[in-house]
């Protein structure tokens, strides 16, 4: 699982670096379905993980904490809005 974690994140991450390097919207289009693909492949391995690695008394703070880092991604996407607007959509996709 640990390894199947590990290439959800270089998928998204090679996706995203991609899509500041697409020149057409085709181009956009299958990296950001690609980029999809590597988040929803990692995810539940990721709570299979946490499943195992701690107790029952500890899971629910454990879900708790990872699934919050959707929601605080969701916040951190406003200031990539500022990002974008001042260096460009393309360097976004490469500091974030």
């Amino acid at each position: 699982r640990r390894n199947i974690v590990t290439a959800g994140c270089l998928i998204w991450n090679v996706a995203l670096v991609g899509m500041g390097m697409s020149s057409a919207f085709w181009e956009l289009l299958v990296l950001r379905l690609v980029l999809g693909f590597g988040q929803a492949f990692s995810n539940p391995a990721s709570y299979s993980m946490i499943a195992d690695l701690f107790p029952p008394e500890a899971r629910p703070t454990a879900n708790g904490q990872f699934a919050s880092g959707m929601y605080i991604g969701g916040g951190l996407a406003s200031v990539s809005m500022d990002i974008a607007t001042s260096i460009g959509w393309r360097a976004t996709c490469y500091v974030c």
